[in-house]
């Protein structure tokens, strides 16, 4: 018995990202395992209807997402995604809902890697990936298909952001393309995730603050960023270009910069998160 258990964590040791994965689909299907019968709901029908009609994936970077100039979302890579879906699963609504929950699996697993790095303390790594599995607020976006966008972005965000992590520490040059990647990928999937830009300087100064001494380390670190940053200023101007939209989204044309309605919001936000524990 003894044995048997020293082998599966000597296994856990070695290949600790695809146990943390195991693990969290498995919390993942325990807690949300009544999503995968609910089949589509509201929006998930436009799209797929849209992607139905026009399969091809290159055509919606030249429109929005429902395929037209004018108004809606800017995400090609979503569009992508659901064209993929539709193309192996048709109309049958589990392997769409499956596809979410692995995301957010994977999103859990990225989280705890790159909290257990920058921390040292596995804890409070395993601690942030089953609070961020769990919380009642994901339920929205693993029940309702259209959703998508919400998810793979945030996915593909936090891979980008463990691939910089790496690339900090190691110095090896495909992982940083590994980023800029993956940001591009984030970001064509959903436009908020322009808003994450700030986070890779705030990683680069928490990774190399030590060494950011001279103008050459303060330098490169602007080097790094800037290709981000062209990737951001791209999409910005493709997303103009087939919405309309310049600093605004679907549901207002322009964003006002209310710092108390911002609190207000936030206030009444923040205990709906935790609300299902209290």
């Amino acid at each position: 018995m003894n044995a048997r258990v020293n082998t599966i964590r000597k296994f856990c040791e070695r290949h600790l990202g695809l146990s943390i994965f195991l693990g969290s689909f498995l919390v993942v299907l325990v807690v949300y395992w009544r999503v995968l019968g609910i089949g589509f709901l509201s929006d998930d029908y436009h799209i797929l209807a849209v992607v139905a009609n026009n399969s091809n994936v290159f055509s919606y970077f030249g429109t929005n997402i429902i395929g037209e100039r004018g108004g809606s979302s800017y995400g090609p890579v979503f569009n992508a995604l659901m064209i993929a879906q539709h193309a192996l699963f048709g109309l049958s609504a589990v392997w769409y809902h499956l596809v979410l929950l692995l995301l957010h699996a994977g999103t859990a697993t990225l989280l705890f890697l790159l909290v257990q790095r920058l921390t040292k303390r596995p804890g409070l790594a395993l601690a942030s990936a089953v609070l961020f599995l769990v919380l009642q607020g994901h339920v929205g976006s693993l029940a309702w298909v259209a959703v998508l966008p919400h998810v793979a972005a945030t996915f593909f965000f936090w891979a980008a952001l463990y691939a910089y992590f790496i690339f900090l520490q190691t110095k090896r040059e495909p992982f940083y393309w590994a980023t800029l990647g993956l940001f591009t990928l984030s970001l064509f999937t959903k436009e908020i995730v322009i808003s994450s830009l700030l986070i890779f300087g705030l990683l680069h100064l928490l990774v190399k603050g030590k060494e950011l001494r001279s103008v050459k380390a303060i330098a490169t670190m602007i080097i790094r960023l800037i290709p981000l940053v062209i990737i951001a200023v791209g999409y910005f101007l493709l997303r103009k270009y087939t919405t309309g939209i310049g600093g605004g989204y679907y549901g207002a044309a322009t964003i006002a910069f209310d710092v108390h309605h911002m609190k207000e919001l936030f206030t009444q936000l923040l205990p709906h998160i935790f609300l299902f524990y209290l």
